[in-house]
């Protein structure tokens, strides 16, 4: 009995291991996907007693001769002259820099974000709209790529930018296409079993009331005498750990499929 009592509380300190690093590999993921906000440039030497115009003249230069000033510059006029009329110029002009020249994918992303939601229907939109795709496109975000493709078309539909969406578009579902196959793969269905949604995260965490309960003393005295008990908390972690593991799968398979009939839209 006491044999069966040590593998019992073996297999739930194994168990309790196994659900720490799906978390954990789970907390990983959301943490790297994270972007950090854009920096606020209150002041700065090179702009000082500038007029917005002026100080857009300056931070073109500087991103020609400094680029990683140019960048602060920029960011200047977004804090001083958020209201003028060269708003909209400066973020275009900044995302171009951060996205290609700085390599800040990430910071360009935001600024044409931004731009967006500042000036969605300005003509300059549309040229926004298929840069921050590509971008997106580029780190393997399918899902905001196609939806900035989808607002191109639907939006803009007599820009020059209409074949070039619909170019990625086949990139996308090229892409997308590989992805699904990667799934398939013994790695990628490993790589299921951690969460990619709340969802699933919560039914790992829900693993642990039975893999405490049956590590811990007060089960001590239902091992002794009922057997079948403990099986029933292990089987239950088991049960949890697959049970995010095809919550996964499912949520991949829906994402898949609606990307798919939002790329052929585009078509």
């Amino acid at each position: 009995m006491m044999a069966t009592t040590g593998r019992a509380r073996w297999i739930a300190y194994l168990l309790g291991a196994g659900l720490l690093v799906l978390l954990v590999a789970f907390g990983a993921q959301k943490w790297m996907k994270r972007e950090p906000p854009l920096p606020v440039v209150t002041e700065l030497q090179d702009m000082d007693g500038l007029s917005c115009a002026d100080g857009l003249e300056k931070a073109r230069e500087l991103s020609r001769i400094a680029p990683d000033q140019g960048r602060l510059a920029y960011f200047w006029l977004f804090s001083q002259c958020a209201e003028s009329p060269i708003t909209a110029e400066a973020m275009i002009e900044a995302g171009a820099l951060l996205a290609y020249h700085l390599q800040k994918p990430a910071e360009a992303e935001q600024v044409y974000a931004r731009f967006l939601d500042q000036f969605p229907t300005e003509p300059a939109a549309a040229d926004v709209l298929l840069q921050l795709a590509k971008l997106q496109l580029d780190k393997g975000d399918y899902a905001s790529a196609v939806t900035r493709l989808t607002q191109l078309v639907q939006d803009f539909p007599d820009s020059p930018h209409q074949e070039s969406a619909r170019f990625l578009a086949d990139r996308a579902a090229e892409l997308l296409a590989a992805d699904r196959q990667s799934v398939r793969t013994p790695l990628g269905q490993l790589r299921q079993m951690v969460p990619n949604n709340v969802g699933s995260a919560l039914m790992l965490l829900m693993g642990f009331i039975p893999v405490v309960y049956t590590a811990t003393n007060a089960a001590q005295r239902l091992r002794e005498t009922q057997r079948a008990g403990v099986k029933l908390l292990i089987a239950l972690v088991i049960v949890c750990i697959f049970t995010n593991f095809f919550i996964n799968n499912f949520k991949k398979a829906q994402q898949i499929a609606r990307l798919d009939t939002e790329i052929s839209a585009l078509k």
